[in-house]
């Protein structure tokens, strides 16, 4: 008999992501397979580096950073080297952004790479992607002004959500996924259950774990809403979401999922 507990669940978040809920996952008695289906990479342009530069030069005086890579971007023009493994506890942007600019960040992890560059926030959304709009701040109506940074992939949806709650929204792209080749190994086990489960931290992973195939005895498990509905448009079922947006309560989940799941003969 198979003990669905003795497969390892899938954790496709990006290189350099993904290491606080693997490290959730394992806490809760889970082996844990963090293989990337997706590359983020860091805008580096021109536009971008002024955009963050006005940060500090009092051109804008309210941000919203939208994930860990737009953090790095930020750090980046700063002068940090947010890839040097040797930097990753000393890295600060204390001395970059005046006082006066509001830091407003969007979901957990986000957060929490501010918070490890010394950065102070004004609010943070549990949500992340259009969903966070609706937790923001409203803003004073005097100065509606709001610079954005995150990921190319959503601003489509991200931008008009942000101005119905009555911002006047500045995109800049911070960082663009691109999807990885998975490997063959990874693709099979996907196909013919080699793993107990996917777990999901956003929609886009659901969409590409989607596309390459899951066996029905797979586990799907999503962070939020966002990411079961990007789930269930590729077909897949889901059958646990997170009781809030952080890795400890996606792991909870899973482990939940796992143990009402039956063994395979």
């Amino acid at each position: 008999m198979d003990d669905v507990l003795d497969r390892p669940v899938l954790v496709p978040d990006a290189a350099g992501q993904g290491r606080e809920l693997s490290e959730a996952l394992r806490a809760a008695g889970l082996h844990v397979d963090h293989s990337p289906l997706v590359e983020l990479r860091l805008e580096r342009d021109s536009d971008a580096r002024r955009a963050v530069e006005s940060l500090r030069d009092g051109g804008a005086t309210r941000v919203l950073l939208c994930g860990p890579r737009a953090v790095d971007l930020v750090l980046t023009v700063a002068g940090e080297d947010p890839t040097d493994p040797a930097a990753e506890e000393t890295s600060s942007l204390r001395g970059f952004l005046p006082a006066a600019v509001e830091v407003l960040a969007a979901g957990h992890a986000t957060a929490a790479a501010l918070r490890a560059a010394s950065v102070e926030l004004d609010a943070q959304t549990l949500a992340t992607g259009p969903d966070l709009a609706a937790e923001l701040p409203p803003p004073p109506p005097e100065d509606p002004g709001l610079l954005v940074l995150g990921s190319a992939a959503d601003a489509a949806a991200l931008v008009p959500a942000v101005q119905a709650r009555g911002y006047r929204p500045t995109w800049v792209t911070a960082f663009r996924p691109k999807p990885v080749d998975a490997d063959h190994q990874l693709i099979r086990d996907l196909r013919l259950g080699g793993y107990a489960a996917v777990v999901l931290s956003e929609p886009l992973l659901a969409t590409l774990a989607g596309s390459l195939g899951i066996h029905q005895d797979i586990r799907v498990i999503a962070i939020d809403a966002a990411t079961t509905r990007a789930a269930e448009a590729k077909r897949l079922v889901v059958h646990g979401q997170a009781a809030e947006p952080t890795a400890s309560a996606l792991a909870a989940a899973t482990r939940a999922a796992l143990q009402d799941a039956p063994d395979r003969d």
